[in-house]
């Protein structure tokens, strides 16, 4: 079975409100590989926001791991 990474940025600062997700065209081959590419993913993004853009829109991420119909 092969993963698809999807990650959303989300402001919580007045309830979750977040992007369209950003979809990692690379598949993964397992689940585990992906949520950990998820993690190394979520942590370039909030840096790249930087620390006030984030802590003043209280923002975080979200993401899953779909599985890919058909597989490849």
């Amino acid at each position: 079975m092969k993963y698809i990474l999807m990650i959303w940025v989300c402001s919580f600062l007045n309830g979750p409100n977040c992007s369209t997700p950003m979809i990692n065209k690379k598949p993964y081959d397992s689940w585990y590989e992906c949520t950990q590419a998820a993690y190394i993913k979520s942590r370039q993004i909030i840096t790249k926001l930087g620390y006030a853009y984030v802590n003043e829109y209280e923002v975080a991420t979200k993401f899953t791991c779909k599985a890919m119909d058909p597989p490849i």
